[in-house]
């Protein structure tokens, strides 16, 4: 269902298993359901995670980056 949130739960259920999908320089997570990873109402600070239709090129908001940042103390 577009719109549903996304939560943390225990370990265990179908609802875990995500997969990654190749979209330009970014990937697109996809849930168990098809639906992806989607930032809603865009890409700002502070907005919540939705499952939502992926779209078919990749869009801002439901594309990602795998990006490694050092740990600093």
């Amino acid at each position: 269902m577009d719109n549903a949130a996304v939560i943390q739960t225990a370990c265990g259920t179908a609802n875990d298993l995500w997969k990654f999908a190749s979209k330009g320089i970014g990937y697109q997570v996809v849930s168990a359901s098809g639906k992806c990873l989607n930032v809603s109402g865009g890409t700002e600070v502070g907005n919540p995670l939705i499952q939502y239709t992926c779209s078919a090129n990749g869009a801002t908001n439901d594309t990602w980056l795998a990006v490694w940042e050092p740990v600093t103390t």
